[in-house]
């Protein structure tokens, strides 16, 4: 995976995408491509699946524009979540507000 990650840090680079405001606003259309194939019942095509590393894709050019990387990001989430108590409901977890 750390290749992959690698790939496409220096694809962004090479690229010159440099603008953080830009670069999440790309990852606000990926995300509403998922949904729009959401929206319409597919779950499992291969756009939704292209959807997906799309919104990788971006967010890892966006942590490296920003100075940081996609480990570190996820690692970052992952402490903040991993203790959380909640319930879920319909198939969300909805955490506690303690």
């Amino acid at each position: 995976m750390d290749d992959l990650i690698d790939s496409i840090v220096d694809w962004g680079r090479a690229r010159n995408i440099d603008n953080p405001d830009l670069q999440a606003g790309k990852i606000s259309e990926e995300l509403g491509e998922l949904w729009g194939r959401f929206n319409h019942g597919d779950h499992d095509s291969a756009l939704v699946k292209d959807a997906i590393g799309d919104i990788f894709v971006a967010t890892t050019i966006l942590a490296d524009i920003i100075g940081t990387d996609i480990e570190s990001c996820v690692r970052t989430a992952w402490w903040q979540i991993k203790d959380r108590k909640g319930k879920t409901v319909n198939g969300m977890f909805i955490k506690d507000n303690n």
